[in-house]
Protein backbone atom coordinates (compact mmCIF):
# COMPACT_ATOMS: atom_id res chain seq x y z
CA UNK A 1 0.00 0.00 0.00
CA UNK A 2 1.49 3.40 -0.73
CA UNK A 3 1.80 5.85 1.74
CA UNK A 4 -0.44 9.31 1.09
CA UNK A 5 1.69 12.47 -0.43
CA UNK A 6 2.23 14.86 2.56
CA UNK A 7 0.73 18.23 2.11
CA UNK A 8 3.22 21.16 1.34
CA UNK A 9 3.21 24.73 0.97
CA UNK A 10 2.99 24.64 -2.56
CA UNK A 11 4.69 28.27 -2.50
CA UNK A 12 7.27 27.55 -0.49
CA UNK A 13 7.89 24.65 -2.69
CA UNK A 14 8.00 26.73 -5.96
CA UNK A 15 10.52 29.03 -4.41
CA UNK A 16 12.68 26.23 -3.36
CA UNK A 17 12.94 24.69 -6.74
CA UNK A 18 13.16 28.02 -8.16
CA UNK A 19 16.67 28.49 -6.58
CA UNK A 20 17.41 25.00 -7.31
CA UNK A 21 17.27 24.87 -2.85
CA UNK A 22 17.24 21.84 -0.96
CA UNK A 23 14.99 21.78 2.33
CA UNK A 24 19.09 21.38 4.00
CA UNK A 25 20.71 24.31 2.07
CA UNK A 26 17.37 26.42 3.44
CA UNK A 27 18.05 25.29 6.64
CA UNK A 28 21.61 26.06 6.87
CA UNK A 29 21.46 29.30 5.15
CA UNK A 30 18.48 30.47 7.47
CA UNK A 31 20.31 29.12 10.65
CA UNK A 32 16.50 26.78 11.40
CA UNK A 33 16.93 23.43 12.87
CA UNK A 34 15.49 20.80 9.79
CA UNK A 35 12.87 19.64 11.34
CA UNK A 36 11.35 22.93 12.05
CA UNK A 37 11.59 23.90 8.44
CA UNK A 38 10.17 20.48 7.62
CA UNK A 39 7.10 21.22 9.82
CA UNK A 40 6.40 24.85 7.77
CA UNK A 41 6.93 23.45 4.74
CA UNK A 42 4.22 20.03 5.06
CA UNK A 43 1.85 22.34 6.84
CA UNK A 44 1.87 21.01 10.10
CA UNK A 45 3.59 24.35 11.93
CA UNK A 46 2.84 27.80 11.07
CA UNK A 47 6.08 30.18 11.27
CA UNK A 48 6.35 32.59 13.58
CA UNK A 49 7.01 36.59 11.85
CA UNK A 50 10.56 36.40 12.53
CA UNK A 51 11.17 33.10 11.28
CA UNK A 52 9.11 33.62 8.22
CA UNK A 53 11.58 36.97 7.42
CA UNK A 54 14.20 35.05 7.86
CA UNK A 55 12.48 32.12 5.49
CA UNK A 56 11.62 34.92 2.86
CA UNK A 57 14.85 36.63 2.72
CA UNK A 58 16.84 33.46 1.54
CA UNK A 59 14.44 32.97 -0.87
CA UNK A 60 14.21 36.74 -2.44
CA UNK A 61 10.80 37.61 -1.44
CA UNK A 62 8.13 38.62 0.81
CA UNK A 63 6.45 36.24 4.06
CA UNK A 64 3.12 37.61 2.67
CA UNK A 65 4.35 35.89 -0.92
CA UNK A 66 4.46 32.59 0.60
CA UNK A 67 1.97 33.15 3.48
CA UNK A 68 -0.79 35.38 2.42
CA UNK A 69 -2.81 34.15 4.42
CA UNK A 70 -1.33 34.98 7.48
CA UNK A 71 1.06 38.19 6.43
CA UNK A 72 -0.99 39.76 3.82
CA UNK A 73 -3.87 41.89 4.11
CA UNK A 74 -6.19 40.75 6.64
CA UNK A 75 -3.78 37.82 7.74
CA UNK A 76 -3.44 36.80 11.32
CA UNK A 77 -0.22 37.71 11.97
Amino acid sequence: MKKKARPRNPVLAFHLARLGMTNCRLAEVTKLHRCTLSLILNLRRDPKTKTAQRIAAALGCKPKDIWPELFGPGGVL
